[in-house]
């Protein structure tokens, strides 16, 4: 009986003589393994026994199984069969379907990440991934440690929230205390026409003076601006007018409480540069060509009283621009950008030598009086009332004299 693998015939006849067509065969692949469960030259019962018996020596190296050689070829080793995975074929280099011993074999876990592509360094000698070293026992947790560490941390939250809540407590003691001492926290915001910022800005130190702790707030502007800024909103306590006219308006609107209280009135007067360099010497003086004449606005009350005076004399001015309050008609007067202008006596006064006042006699036709009133958006209505009537008693009265104020 005789056996082949591929083309080459090796194998032995039935009487257990060795078969000379496979002799040379045997001599060119004597250095293959035969697969296993695969197919080979037979060598009879014997033969088969002794290829079972045969195991590996050692790695690389391979031992013949015990009992006697194949007959037919002294000089040849038997090999007994090999793993599956270290199988080689006959006609290929290396091992065949596995690593084996030349294939490329996957790196061990504990291979350092730089063999394996990575960022991490390799580990110290010694030492594991979680960067404790091997049989080190000082590194290991001590479950008394964890004990302490968690009763520190209980503690210390304890401290804060302990903390807090005295925070919590001196908040309110200190806000208990603001509420028993009100005028140490009052304020009253008091919206007033341009012409009284001198004399409100005095009233309001001497208000502050007679009551500790309060303190007034002043936004000085035109009349017609105040209104309209109350009605969008704007907090304010006290209102006070240049004109009965505004005051009106407000109370249309439904922002003033209760009824307005006259306190001053004021009338009109030419103011020059000074000296008088134009010789301005009466009211129709300023309608002379050529002559720079500034003066209020229609809306505001001292262009109420100017067109009122205008309409009596029948004297037409051609003014060369209208401003929205009488500080700034004054203010166009004394930097040179006008001639002449028609502001308060109040404010003339106050100029002092910055301008020169000219009087006439048509400004008796055109006599503004001064309204003062609360308003329904008052958030403090008690300190706002004394405000009010501190500005109408007999010491306010005295302030207004000085500064030229007539009296209501």
């Amino acid at each position: 009986m005789s056996s082949c693998f591929g083309q080459v015939r090796i194998g032995v006849d039935g009487d257990g003589s060795p078969d000379p067509r496979c002799r040379g065969a045997a001599r060119g692949q004597r250095r293959h393994r035969p697969p296993l469960d695969r197919p080979g030259c037979a060598r009879g019962e014997q033969g088969r026994i002794r290829a079972q018996g045969r195991r590996r020596q050692g790695p690389g190296r391979i031992r013949a199984a015990s009992g006697g050689r194949r007959p037919g070829s002294a000089r040849r080793r038997q090999f007994g069969p090999q793993p599956v995975r270290r199988h080689r074929h006959p006609r290929r280099r290396g091992h065949g379907h596995g690593p084996g011993r030349d294939a490329v074999r996957p790196a061990p876990r504990r291979l350092a990440h730089e063999h394996r592509s990575g960022e991490r360094t390799r580990p110290r000698t010694g030492q594991h991934r979680g960067g404790r070293r091997q049989g080190d026992h000082r590194h290991r947790r001590n479950p008394r440690r964890d004990v302490v560490r968690r009763a520190r941390i209980v503690a210390a939250l304890i401290g804060t929230v302990l903390t807090l809540a005295a925070c919590g407590t001196s908040d309110d003691s200190a806000s208990e205390t603001t509420a028993s001492t009100p005028e140490s926290a009052e304020t009253i915001t008091v919206f007033a026409a341009a012409s009284l910022k001198a004399t409100f800005t005095q009233l309001g130190t001497q208000f502050e003076s007679a009551h500790p702790g309060s303190t007034v707030e002043f936004n000085f502007a035109g009349s017609s601006d105040l209104v309209a800024q109350i009605t969008q909103g704007a907090p304010a306590d006290v209102f006070a007018s240049a004109d009965t006219a505004n005051m009106d308006k407000a109370a249309e609107a439904g922002v003033v409480s209760g009824d307005p209280v006259n306190f001053a009135t004021n009338t009109l007067t030419i103011v020059t540069e000074p000296g008088n360099p134009q010789g301005i010497t009466s009211f129709a003086d300023l309608t002379r060509p050529g002559l720079k004449v500034v003066v209020c606005a229609p809306q505001v009350p001292c262009g109420t009283a100017t067109s009122r005076i205008e309409t009596q004399t029948g004297v037409d001015i051609q003014p060369v621009s209208e401003e929205s309050s009488v500080t700034d008609v004054l203010g166009k007067v004394t930097s040179g950008q006008a001639d002449a202008g028609l502001v308060y006596v109040t404010d003339a006064t106050n100029a002092g030598d910055k301008v020169t006042a000219v009087p006439f006699p048509e400004s008796a036709d055109a006599v503004n009086t001064y309204p003062i009133a609360l308003l329904e958006e008052s958030q403090n209505p008690q300190l706002a009332s004394k405000f009010l009537e501190f500005v109408t008693g007999d010491d306010a009265r005295t302030v207004f004299a000085e500064a030229g104020f007539g009296a209501p």
